[in-house]
């Protein structure tokens, strides 16, 4: 059992780790993880950041790390989402993250010297939850549905309403490794459409998907 206790606390690991298959009660108090070996990974979920987090809210621009001028974290401040982890590593590392999550822009932090530049992912199902991962690690994502694009979540337009098929449902490919050819399945109320992804799609970063 590991328990970082209070304060900001890093578990420095060297080989490949998959927290989803830990008890989250395991490991606990952690806020920061750092990938130090080379072609090493990291495997968590929702669950997993909840179970390491004290969700205290550690990082903030109170404690150094401020929304980038270009492409800065949306409503960074003083006071963010409580359950946060970082993952420290480098280009040869990678992030397997499951769930629903998604990018809300960069913010920086100078350590030693050394001005970083992370990646803030927002957990999507209201859990309050963040993580904050280094900018070179290579993060895996599944696709999600951003709500935010064409109308407003739960609404429609009156050419919209009166169609018979043409509401566009916006799905993120931003680091889902999607590539082109192949399909992507969307269960809306119990229709399932499909699409082919195009290159255009991935230059993108997202497909639409028409949604009767």
């Amino acid at each position: 059992r590991i328990d970082g206790g209070s304060g900001t606390d890093t578990l420095e690991i060297t080989a490949s780790l998959d927290l989803t298959t830990i008890r989250p009660a395991a490991i606990q108090s952690i806020e920061r993880i750092n990938l130090s070996a080379s072609g090493t990974s990291l495997t968590m979920g929702l669950l997993d950041v909840l179970g390491l987090s004290e969700k205290n809210n550690p990082f903030n621009t109170a404690t150094g790390w401020t929304a980038t001028s270009t492409g800065g974290a949306t409503g960074w401040g003083a006071a963010n989402l409580g359950a946060q982890v970082v993952v420290d590593g480098t280009n040869t590392n990678d992030l397997y993250l499951g769930g629903a999550w998604q990018s809300i822009g960069t913010v920086q932090r100078t350590e030693g010297g050394v001005t970083k530049t992370y990646k803030v992912l927002n957990d999507l199902t209201s859990a309050q939850s963040q993580v904050i991962v280094d900018g070179n690690v290579k993060v895996h994502l599944a696709p999600t549905v951003i709500s935010t694009a064409n109308e407003l979540a739960g609404s429609l337009n009156l050419p919209e309403a009166n169609s018979l098929g043409g509401t566009p449902v916006r799905i993120s490919l931003v680091d889902t490794d999607a590539a082109a050819g192949n399909t992507i399945e969307l269960n809306w109320g119990g229709q399932l459409i499909t699409a082919t992804l195009s290159a255009a799609d991935l230059s993108n970063g997202y497909v639409d998907m028409p949604v009767t």
